[in-house]
């Protein structure tokens, strides 16, 4: 059984990942592989908490969230702007966030004038802080901004008459169908665990050195926000990538907008690839002249989270961790394990 002469059989697959994972005794969480929504590999592991992890159990997939967010924004100036997306992306801060805007603390900075939404969305805006200096001039260089993406959560509220956690439902996730998947506006992970909707959440706990901790108060959703503080499931975010790069949450040229690269990444965590890497909006773009993969990280207090798509195939590889360590066990299980599935569709193409 073959999908469209892009990937061999499901066992193959299955097989490379219970062979890869001798070299992984110690992985937490859930990884999951898919060609467009069909699983071809599932693997739950042992998480902490006396919690028996699967692929609907929820995670904080931290800034992973920026994916999502980007999708939003690019949906709103488009229904706005209409087809003129790049004046719209092109725009300076005080023209969606007045000057009297809660998020500038009581004086709008200057650097708002000079800063768009193209900035935010591919991390080239300088932002260190709000009353800070930039760190440099828009466009000159790439620094990941936690800060950035949470100025475009108040754009798109501004953008919508309706709650924004509604808004993320009713345009992203329900278009996905992802049943499971919520964006956070306050509370701890721990404050979730009575309510119905987060049932399956996995609690989340840190590992220094040798000892594991469990994390009861924190991190805090209100200050992720936009740009950590999705909760989600391995099987929604298949079903999210397939229906994202399907061009079914987004218009194909707002999905081209996304995807293409704007700035290479440095100082960039997670990333053991032989190629560069790349900033678009919402998505890191890894290219190493002959494949190309979008792919997202995340990482917070007692939860890691990576996601991976490959265009040319459309294989999706998720995992999701609930406990935050350095040098993530799971990370360098997928990265293996993708390489290996590449090499694996490269060998079924010379045969033909």
């Amino acid at each position: 059984m073959s999908f469209n002469g892009n990937i061999t059989v499901i066992s193959d697959v299955h097989s490379v990942a219970e062979h890869l994972l001798r070299k992984f005794p110690d992985i937490h969480g859930s990884v999951i592989v898919a060609h467009q929504e069909q699983v071809l590999y599932h693997k739950s592991f042992a998480s902490h908490g006396n919690i028996k992890a699967d692929k609907n159990a929820q995670y904080l997939i931290a800034s992973v969230t920026k994916n999502f967010t980007s999708a939003a924004v690019l949906n709103l100036l488009f229904a706005h702007f209409g087809d003129d997306i790049s004046y719209a992306l092109n725009k300076p801060l005080p023209d969606f966030l007045s000057e009297d805007h809660p998020i500038w603390l009581g004086e709008m900075p200057d650097f708002a004038k000079v800063i768009t939404i193209h900035h935010l969305l591919s991390h080239t805006s300088g932002l260190d802080a709000i009353h800070k200096q930039l760190l440099y001039s828009p466009r000159e260089r790439y620094h990941y901004s936690n800060l950035g993406y949470i100025l475009i959560g108040h754009i798109i509220q501004a953008l919508t008459t309706e709650p924004i956690d509604s808004y993320y439902k009713r345009a992203l996730f329900d278009p996905a169908g992802m049943q499971n998947t919520f964006l956070v506006l306050d509370g701890t992970p721990a404050s979730l665990k009575n309510t119905p909707a987060f049932a399956a959440l996995v609690p989340g706990f840190e590992k220094n050195g040798g000892q594991i901790q469990k994390i009861s108060d924190k991190p805090d959703f209100s200050k992720l926000f936009t740009a950590g503080g999705i909760i989600s499931t391995p099987i929604d975010l298949v079903k999210w990538q397939h229906a994202l790069y399907q061009g079914r949450i987004v218009p194909i040229k707002l999905l081209q907008l996304m995807t293409h690269p704007v700035i290479q990444k440095t100082g960039f965590a997670f990333y053991d690839g032989e190629g560069s890497l790349y900033a678009a909006y919402g998505v890191d773009i890894a290219q190493d002249g002959i494949t190309q993969l979008y792919q997202h990280c995340g990482g917070t207090s007692g939860y890691q989270s990576k996601i991976s798509y490959d265009p040319k195939t459309q294989i999706s590889i998720i995992n999701l961790s609930n406990i935050m360590e350095e040098n993530p066990s799971i990370f360098a299980f997928t990265n293996q394990l993708r390489n290996m599935i590449s090499s694996i569709n490269d060998e079924a193409e010379d045969a033909k």
